[in-house]
């Protein structure tokens, strides 16, 4: 995608109870790396042709998945392209990240308190309270919930 070749990408296929799709459907979400910049500035500079390049995008990925489930291209009934300026535009997260804190060896397994002292009842949670993407993010909202109820007993 634009100028950085994409060789892998993610495939989180979910289904499993009607938590992100209606009963007897999939959510298919696929990721990969991009670039901030790329995408930023087409966006910036031709709304038109990002779209193109977006719907483009879409199709291309549809066509790899096609080979590993062969009709699903038929199937689809919606689909949305995320990009980097569009997570930066919904979220306000400098160029666009999707993930907090930039994972590094020395901060991997480092905990961020979800407390401040001298502020009662207050707990953070998502993803700049725990780095990692929407999973991480979730849960730390789960964790908030658990330390509020842990405080309130």
């Amino acid at each position: 995608v634009g100028p950085l070749e994409t060789k892998n990408i993610i495939c989180r296929i979910m289904n499993d109870g009607d938590a992100v799709a209606p009963k007897g459907k999939t959510l298919v979400q696929v990721e990969f790396e991009s670039q901030w910049e790329y995408w930023h500035n087409l966006r910036k500079e031709n709304r038109k042709e990002y779209t193109q390049v977006k719907n483009k995008l879409s199709q291309d990925i549809l066509k790899k998945l096609e080979a590993y489930y062969p009709g699903i291209k038929g199937k689809v009934e919606l689909e949305d392209v995320a990009t980097p300026a569009t997570t930066q535009r919904f979220t306000l997260n400098r160029n666009g990240s999707w993930g907090g804190w930039a994972m590094t060896a020395s901060n991997f397994s480092e905990a961020i308190e979800r407390t401040l002292p001298g502020l009662k009842n207050f707990y953070m949670a998502g993803q700049w309270a725990m780095s990692g993407g929407v999973a991480p993010s979730l849960y730390s909202g789960k964790h908030a919930v658990d330390l509020m109820i842990k405080n309130y007993q």
